[in-house]
């Protein structure tokens, strides 16, 4: 499975997955605030996690309310 995150500076946001051969694609609204981004959408609830620092050029977005096992790793 692969996720791409576009965060333009325009607050926008675009989410791609890859899994399996499957696309899908989300966009809507980022907002950033003490360390937690989150990713509104119109049709469904916001996806929001804390961004922790990985190393140079690297982060993790840590989902809020999951379990601590859910952290995507973002490299650019």
């Amino acid at each position: 499975m692969s996720i791409e995150l576009t965060l333009r500076e325009d607050g926008q946001f675009t989410w791609d997955v890859n899994s399996r051969g499957q696309a899908d694609s989300i966009t809507g609204d980022a907002d950033y605030v003490d360390d937690v981004l989150t990713l509104t959408q119109a049709e469904a609830p916001a996806l929001a996690g804390k961004v922790v620092d990985l190393g140079e050029k690297q982060f993790g977005f840590e989902l809020l309310g999951g379990p601590q096992a859910a952290t995507i790793r973002f490299s650019r």
